[in-house]
């Protein structure tokens, strides 16, 4: 099973979150989304728990997420020949990466039952 690093809430950007961890990369968060790196892919994206302000306000990612209010949430590809999924290394384990219609992209625990086999 791959742990994937996480940011307690006492922690501060002056803690030190040991990333990259081989294929995954958090980059920077705040106002409620993350940058992060899976892979070759840098993913911008949702989530709640990404409060304050980011490093930097000017974020390039070769995916953005957009949650739909009133209607579908979509993702935005930085080039349209952006592959739908592709393998990224975890702990000695390829998984395959792809955007949801949630705004997932990669890992989570209940998924490492899928790894694949690169």
């Amino acid at each position: 099973m791959v742990q994937l690093p996480t940011v307690a809430e006492g922690d501060t950007r002056d803690a030190v979150t040991a990333t990259p961890l081989d294929d995954y990369e958090l980059i920077d968060f705040g106002n409620g989304r993350k940058l992060e790196r899976w892979g070759r892919y840098v993913v911008d994206r949702p989530d709640r728990l990404a409060t304050g302000e980011p490093a930097d306000r000017h974020w390039q990612a070769d995916w953005v997420f957009h949650a739909g209010l009133g209607r579908e949430s979509c993702w935005d590809a930085a080039d349209k020949d952006l592959p739908g999924e592709w393998p990224v290394a975890l702990q000695g384990v390829t998984v395959l990466c792809r955007p949801d219609h949630t705004g997932r992209v990669g890992v989570h625990g209940r998924d490492m039952a899928k790894a694949v086999e690169w």
